[in-house]
C-alpha cells in the first residue's frame, strides 16, 4: 500500500517541483483592471472566449506569460473598438481624398512648349 502512495505522489512530483510566480504583478493587475473597466460585458466575454482559446493552444506556457497574454488579448480588444469608432471618420475622408485625386488626374493641364528664341537684328 506504502508503495502505491509513493507512485501517486511521484506522477504530480512535476508540479511540485515546478517554480512558478502565482503572484500577479501590481502594474499588470492595475493595467487589467483598467482596460476591463472599460468595456462592455459582450467585450468581456470575448476577452474570456480568447483567454480560453490561448490557454488551450498553449498548455505548458510559464504561469509568468498568463497575465502579459492576458494584457495583450485585451489590448487588442481595445485597439479594434478604438478602429471602429474611428473607421467612419475615415472612409469618409478618404472618400474626399479620392474625388480629389480623381478631379485632379482629370484637370486639362496647361501644355508648354519650347518656344524658339527670337534674335532681333539691329541696323
Amino acid at each position: 500500500m506504502k508503495f502505491r502512495q509513493e507512485k501517486r505522489c511521484g506522477q504530480y512530483s512535476w508540479l511540485s517541483q515546478r517554480k512558478a510566480r502565482p503572484i500577479l504583478l501590481t502594474r499588470q493587475e492595475c493595467e487589467i483592471r483598467k482596460m476591463t473597466c472599460e468595456m462592455s460585458t459582450r467585450e468581456k466575454v470575448t476577452v474570456l472566449d480568447l483567454m480560453i482559446k490561448w490557454f488551450n493552444n498553449n498548455p505548458f506556457s510559464p504561469v509568468e506569460m498568463i497575465p502579459e497574454a492576458c494584457i495583450g488579448i485585451l489590448n487588442d480588444m481595445q485597439s479594434a473598438a478604438i478602429l471602429k469608432q474611428v473607421s467612419f471618420k475615415r472612409t469618409s475622408i478618404l472618400r474626399q481624398s479620392v474625388a480629389r485625386l480623381s478631379l485632379y488626374i482629370r484637370r486639362k493641364r496647361a501644355k508648354f512648349t519650347n518656344k524658339p528664341e527670337v534674335f532681333y537684328i539691329q541696323y
